[in-house]
């Protein structure tokens, strides 16, 4: 685990799982850091609905493809996915925790429970 996961582990309140921040907790990192970058994995006809602004938009099917372009990122600042309600972004959290990034997280419940 990363001094930055460890941190992230002990500054937020965790649910129940522990590959997901809650939606309160991402509202705080993005207005007053540390620093998170946000990954969209929903698909490209779902993101007439609003998301998380900043973030960027990779499919759940194209993350396998761009491990090692998003341990790259996670080496900058903490990975938070996000999807219409929280499934496929807990899949993918997990999936990138198992491929080595510790500083991976899921938002929970998706972005029904976003704002």
């Amino acid at each position: 685990m990363t001094e930055r996961s460890r941190g992230l582990l002990g500054i937020f309140h965790r649910g129940p799982n522990p590959y997901e921040i809650s939606a309160a907790d991402l509202q705080a990192r993005l207005k007053d850091g540390p620093p998170v970058h946000v990954i969209d994995c929903r698909e490209a006809a779902e993101l007439s609905r609003p998301g998380v602004t900043p973030s960027e938009h990779l499919p759940l099917g194209q993350i396998p493809a761009s491990v090692e372009a998003l341990r790259a990122r996670a080496a900058q600042a903490d990975l938070i996915i996000v999807c219409a309600h929280g499934q496929r972004s807990l899949h993918a959290a997990r999936f990138l925790r198992n491929e080595g990034i510790a500083n991976v997280w899921s938002l929970a419940g998706g972005l029904k429970h976003w704002r």
